[in-house]
């Protein structure tokens, strides 16, 4: 029998199961350039500190080994050592702090809060021949070689370009200062890196894009499992029925049950009956034991007549409490006067 097509869009169950088995939509290309472009931003607006620092490092090395320094011994050595280890932790913590928050932000942009430990599990597929080479030759495959192909592309054509367009500065960097010449090499690597970051940005947004297309398509579901689902969830409705019913019985039982210390029954006379107590010890105003309409009606007269409880017929009064009054509520104040007049009755009636 064919697998039936996957054609619905996942539900919120699904989805919550897949993020916390670690299948979101992330984009690794997105991550880099953005990398790329942190890096190279903090580098232009931090270089000079930190080429600052590199020419004290150097300038304190020269004079220190010049022949008109003092001679060099174990505790000078380690001193310009530690001076050397911490001036390259300056150069290097921008840096350093850059990459850490652009990557941690460019993960939660794409991802959010995941912490999951489902992708860390071994699984048999991942060394399965068979299933490698179906990843081979998948159309996963043959993007990401497209994309390989496309990003060593834009970088030679780049430097093409840029090389291209400064070929006739080179040869005066030759007799130009050392200063101006490194001025130069930087102001051109950094023209190159920061073309390259943003050409990766545009192939990092549209691998986002197929990625969030496949990830829906893998977590697309059929028609069935979509009721397997909320079966499961909400469970079968045909046992859901049963159990109504099955409560509803339970209902009128309680119901009946509460007639018989019921005072007395206003009918319609056929269609409505209403069955209420009276009690000053319980409440101060007269409360609906039970009300039914048409066959619940019927019972409730069955039950009152078995129970030798006064029937007292009132039409449109039996039919505005069955409308306003709930079981279990007390009378409102507005039919306190009929309810009343039926009281009269019936104690007359007793009396008697």
């Amino acid at each position: 029998m064919a697998m039936e097509e996957k054609t619905e869009k996942a539900t919120p169950k699904k989805r919550r199961e897949a993020r916390k088995k670690g299948q979101v939509v992330r984009s690794q290309d997105l991550s880099s350039a953005l990398l790329l472009l942190g890096i190279f931003g903090t580098l232009k607006v931090c270089g000079g500190f930190c080429v600052g620092i590199l020419k004290d490092l150097v300038q304190k090395f020269m004079t220190n080994f010049s022949a008109a320094a003092e001679p060099l011994t174990i505790s000078s050595i380690s001193k310009i050592f530690l001076e050397a280890v911490v001036s390259l932790a300056l150069t290097c913590a921008p840096i350093l702090l850059a990459s850490v928050i652009v990557g941690t932000l460019a993960t939660y942009i794409q991802v959010g809060f995941l912490s999951t430990t489902e992708t860390l599990t071994p699984k048999l597929e991942k060394i399965s021949p068979i299933a490698g080479f179906k990843r081979m030759f998948s159309l996963r495959s043959v993007i990401e070689m497209i994309k390989s192909i496309l990003k060593f592309t834009i970088l030679c054509y780049i430097l093409y370009k840029q090389i291209r367009k400064d070929f006739g500065n080179f040869p005066t960097l030759i007799s130009s200062d050392l200063d101006v010449s490194i001025k130069y090499m930087v102001t051109l690597t950094m023209d190159i890196a920061f073309k390259l970051g943003l050409a990766l940005l545009i192939i990092g947004v549209a691998d986002y894009l197929y990625q969030w297309w496949e990830h829906e398509k893998n977590l697309r579901m059929s028609k069935q499992e979509v009721k397997d689902e909320y079966k499961t969830m909400e469970g079968d409705p045909k046992i859901k029925g049963k159990i109504k019913q099955k409560q509803m019985q339970m209902s009128m039982m309680r119901m009946m049950s509460d007639v018989a210390k019921s005072d007395f029954v206003i009918t319609n006379p056929t269609h409505y009956a209403i069955a209420i107590m009276y009690d000053e010890k319980v409440s101060s105003a007269p409360i609906v034991l039970a009300k039914g309409k048409d066959f619940v009606a019927q019972k409730i007269k069955e039950v009152a007549k078995d129970h030798k409880i006064e029937m007292i017929e009132n039409r449109p009064l039996a039919q505005a409490l069955f409308v306003a009054v709930e079981i279990g509520e007390q009378i409102p104040p507005e039919f306190y006067a009929a309810i009343a007049e039926i009281l009269v009755k019936i104690y007359s009636i007793k009396k008697r």
